[in-house]
């Protein structure tokens, strides 16, 4: 049996062009998904480094305000006990 080559297995013009959509269909699906991977990655990445500074800013003031509050405790019993 003589063996055939990949592309002579197509013997119509139907088969073929069904396999040629098919191929161009497939590259197109997979080059879309790879970029719209990359950029939802990116956008991700974005979101988690801005999401992570807003908390580190807002554990700053929580902070800031605990000390200032208990300097005022302090002050007051300082005082009280004068």
């Amino acid at each position: 049996m003589k063996r055939l080559k990949w592309y002579q297995r197509f013997r119509s013009i139907q088969s073929s062009m069904t396999f040629a959509f098919v191929c161009v269909i497939s590259l197109t699906i997979a080059v879309s998904s790879t970029i719209s991977f990359y950029f939802v990655r990116l956008s991700a990445r974005d979101s988690a480094v801005a999401y992570t500074e807003q908390i580190i800013s807002q554990i700053n003031q929580n902070i800031e305000y605990y000390v200032k509050e208990m300097d005022n405790v302090s002050s007051v019993l300082t005082r009280s006990l004068m």
